[in-house]
């Protein structure tokens, strides 16, 4: 948007620059062939003042578009500032959520530490007891 404004500034420059040539050149005109027939200008007052107005308006146009562009950058920094933000807060929200995760992987570690030792000797155990007394019921 900033860029936009900047452009129709640049084209109101231009133009304005080249307006006002054209203006000081047919004034210029306009002042020499009256000091030929010594007659004075024919272009009425009341469209200098138009156009003076005009320039005056467009001026202050001008410089409303300018405070819009600082006004526009200001919010647009806020914005980026306040993204950031949000941007760190979703990586706070992540890293504890990682933590919890990390706990609950060590307690199931822990555990499995714990019954894999049992689950390996059980079967070494209760396999001959169990033939035991499987011999010793098929005995009777």
């Amino acid at each position: 948007m900033n860029d936009t404004i900047s452009s129709i500034i640049a084209a109101w420059r231009l133009y304005d620059k080249s307006q006002l040539v054209t203006i000081q050149q047919i004034n210029d005109a306009k002042k020499r062939m009256a000091a030929r027939s010594e007659v004075e200008p024919t272009t009425p007052r009341h469209e200098q003042d138009t156009l003076t107005d005009i320039l005056v308006n467009t001026e202050c146009q001008i410089e409303q578009l300018r405070e819009m562009i600082q006004i526009n950058s200001a919010r647009q920094e806020e914005i980026r500032g306040l993204r950031d933000g949000l941007f760190n807060a979703s990586v706070v929200l992540e890293a504890r959520t990682s933590v919890t995760q990390g706990q609950n992987i060590r307690i199931l570690t822990v555990v499995s530490l714990v019954f894999l030792p049992v689950a390996v000797v059980m079967p070494v155990i209760c396999v001959p007891v169990y033939l035991i007394i499987y011999i010793l019921a098929a005995e009777r």
